[in-house]
């Protein structure tokens, strides 16, 4: 039976010091990191700056509530409860949280790796077409990064 299964591997997990809960809808877990990702790594990536800083700047948080509007429209045509407050509260959180985190994102792009940011922002920009919801933010920080990406792996950006 699930039920009992989660509740064994909470245990499991919670008696090695592993934070661990039973999600009531995973979707909506999903989709707040997916929008805490996808307002930080790409803005990260481009300027290879950390969190705390991109919080302070009224500018760049503009930006990530930009982002974080197109995911919440995103994810309610896709059915998921979502809450905007909810996904904007999760964002604002992680400045709070790791003030001095470097997006992963921004780690790659810095070690001339391949990005995520096709899984972050492009998969927000894939499904909002499907979903006929427009996601320019989103787009433009996906087409930035990867820009940078692909000048980078041909040698041409310093």
């Amino acid at each position: 039976m699930p039920g009992s299964v989660s509740v064994t591997l909470v245990a499991l997990w919670g008696a090695a010091n592993v934070p661990c809960t039973v999600s009531a809808d995973v979707r909506v877990d999903l989709w707040t990191k997916l929008t805490a990702n996808s307002a930080y790594n790409a803005i990260s990536a481009l300027t290879a700056l950390r969190y705390g800083a991109l919080a302070g700047n009224d500018g760049v948080v503009g930006v990530m509530e930009h982002v974080t509007d197109e995911i919440a429209a995103v994810a309610a045509a896709d059915g998921v409860p979502v809450t905007r407050e909810g996904l904007g509260e999760a964002v604002r959180n992680i400045a709070r949280i790791m003030p001095q985190a470097l997006s992963s994102t921004a780690q790659d792009l810095l070690a001339g790796r391949r990005t995520e940011i096709d899984d972050l922002n492009g998969f927000v920009v894939r499904r909002g077409r499907a979903l006929g919801v427009p996601t320019p933010v989103n787009e433009t920080l996906r087409a930035l990064v990867k820009f940078v990406e692909v000048e980078k792996a041909r040698g041409t950006q310093g």
